[in-house]
């Protein structure tokens, strides 16, 4: 289930080459971002590239999610952590 308003964000601008502007960098990837089964992300929650959700996790509103999230865990945050697991 993916609510309202998530971004997942496969890649990015660089912004490593001052003299250069950001939008005429090369973009950057981290990998492909993988969602498991039976996994929920609330609204307005933000996955970044190279992400895998791990089956029946959760993924709490407006979380930020830079790693991957192990299978049932409840994360939240920014940057997510895991706040506990489902049972």
């Amino acid at each position: 289930m993916i609510a309202p308003n998530v971004v997942m964000a496969s890649g990015y601008h660089g912004m490593a080459r001052g003299q250069i502007a950001m939008i005429e960098q090369y973009g950057v990837s981290k990998g492909a971002i993988r969602i498991r089964n039976d996994v929920w992300v609330g609204g307005n929650a933000v996955i970044l590239s190279g992400v895998e959700l791990g089956e029946g996790c959760v993924v709490g509103a407006g979380a930020v999610v830079t790693k991957s999230v192990p299978p049932y865990a409840i994360v939240v945050g920014n940057p997510a952590k895991v706040l506990r697991y489902r049972e």
